[in-house]
């Protein structure tokens, strides 16, 4: 069923469009002279499977593929390290990003004696307004 959607579906043996006679049907072509192929649909399991991998790992569909099983599997070995290392690499930068227990404790400290500041500066505009008030100057 994953190619069923696929413009090679008049190679199925149920396809009964009369669309399915064209050459255009049968075969690839480019527009380039000498570059027509043949419109192949190999419907096999580990195929499928084989797609859907190169898919959702992103490996991508290059210009050179393996078709043979062990072929595959080395790639998908590959691939599966290639996705570590960048795990790996996105791992060790979210690990960058979080503070030590001492950066904890400094930041803490920070923001006490900036609460300390603040409540300083508050007092006194409080103690100034006080004054002001009870020499009769108002705000």
């Amino acid at each position: 069923w994953w190619r069923a959607g696929e413009a090679t579906a008049c190679q199925f043996l149920s396809a009964i469009d009369p669309r399915c006679q064209e050459d255009a049907a049968v075969f690839w072509n480019f527009g380039v002279v000498g570059t027509e192929f043949e419109k192949k649909n190999d419907i096999y399991f580990w195929n499928a499977l084989w797609v859907c991998w190169v898919t959702t790992s992103t490996a991508g569909y290059g210009e050179i593929t393996p078709t043979t099983h062990v072929g595959r599997f080395v790639s998908c070995c590959i691939a599966f390290v290639g996705l570590w290392c960048a795990s790996l690499l996105t791992a060790a930068f979210a690990n960058s990003l979080t503070w030590s227990q001492e950066e904890v404790s400094a930041m803490a400290l920070l923001e006490r004696e900036t609460a300390k500041q603040h409540a300083k500066e508050h007092a006194s505009s409080i103690l100034v307004f006080w004054i002001r008030r009870r020499n009769g100057r108002g705000l």
